[in-house]
């Protein structure tokens, strides 16, 4: 585990307010004790289309597990979450702002309430506490830093959530996912995003980071896009970066600091459902605000044990779509 630098604080642009408790410090916020993702090393998450339909399972591809277990942690049973734009051209790209920056902000707001994250509310954590429906967007910032130009390190994404929110006079919640999108290109990485956690001056913090995934058929969920708003279709940049932030929410809220629910082989709910998309409506799931996107199921430990559910790409019926409540 390399040890992170402290950030000087950088001028960074609000796009839309954030609500939050008043900073502790003014003094920028600094990164400590970063952990990566269970399975990260060497398999990270969500694996692209095609090459793994599930992490942790690349040294058996054969292997097929059954349900998740909680191992011995807590999982959120309400979040609050922020979307992070990395990168020049958010402010500038039309394609960014006038699809990305919205529709991102759409589909958070509509997570929270959605038939889809009550697809996650039967995992508990040690303490009883349970996966509840409530997730509340509370906005997103613009860095027009430039972004990596790689697949980066757990550390330098966790820096930069420190360094916005200090940036930005926001003080850090341990009840939030942080969505860092940036204009990286995903190359030669075998996956598409992944999600992590760490802190900010001490406090527990989760996050997720996501390439831009525009023209990239390894990580795209197909037709149709579905539309954030009336009238709008998201684009396919737009609709996949979505549905592999469906992917991370879920499973942070599920297993935030890998002490959640995942299987024997390291898949969490999400890995398990990985590019499985409901034979009802094409897969688009409509969200609580009425917008649309085509998302992939996430897996269910009842339903597989009851045999009920739909079929993830192992053939196990299992995995519940968003579409109608469970």
């Amino acid at each position: 585990m390399k040890k992170p630098l402290a950030l000087a604080v950088a001028a960074l642009a609000v796009v839309a307010a954030c609500e939050g408790t008043s900073p502790t410090s003014t003094t920028p916020l600094t990164p400590t004790a970063s952990s990566q993702a269970r399975g990260e090393v060497g398999q990270p998450e969500l694996v692209m289309l095609g090459a793994q339909s599930v992490r942790g399972y690349a040294g058996n591809p054969n292997k097929v597990y059954g349900n998740m277990t909680l191992h011995n942690g807590n999982i959120m049973p309400s979040s609050v979450t922020y979307a992070i734009f990395w990168g020049p051209g958010w402010n500038t790209n039309s394609t960014f702002t006038a699809d990305k920056l919205p529709g991102i902000a759409s589909f958070l707001t509509g997570f929270g309430g959605s038939h889809y994250v009550h697809a996650s509310t039967e995992y508990n954590g040690v303490n009883g506490q349970f996966v509840g429906t409530s997730s509340t967007y509370m906005g997103q910032f613009v860095d027009n830093a430039a972004a990596p130009s790689a697949a980066p390190q757990v550390s330098a994404v966790q820096s930069e959530v420190c360094k916005v929110l200090s940036a930005n006079g926001v003080a850090p919640r341990s009840d939030a996912v942080y969505n860092v999108y940036a204009t990286t290109p995903r190359g030669g990485a075998g996956y598409c995003a992944w999600h992590s956690y760490g802190s900010c001056n001490g406090v527990a913090v989760q996050f997720a980071w996501y390439f831009n995934l525009d023209g990239d058929s390894g990580c795209n969920p197909g037709t149709p896009y579905g539309s954030y708003t009336s009238g709008h279709t998201n684009s396919q940049g737009l609709a996949a970066i979505a549905n592999v932030t469906a992917h991370e929410v879920s499973e942070t809220i599920t297993d935030p600091r890998n002490g959640g629910w995942y299987d024997a082989g390291n898949g969490e709910n999400a890995d398990k459902c990985a590019w499985s998309f409901s034979p009802n409506n094409s897969g688009l799931v409509t969200l609580s605000n009425s917008s649309t996107w085509r998302l992939q199921m996430e897996w269910s430990n009842a339903a597989f044990s009851a045999g009920t559910g739909y079929a993830n790409r192992h053939a196990q019926n299992a995995c519940l779509d968003g579409i109608v409540k469970y």
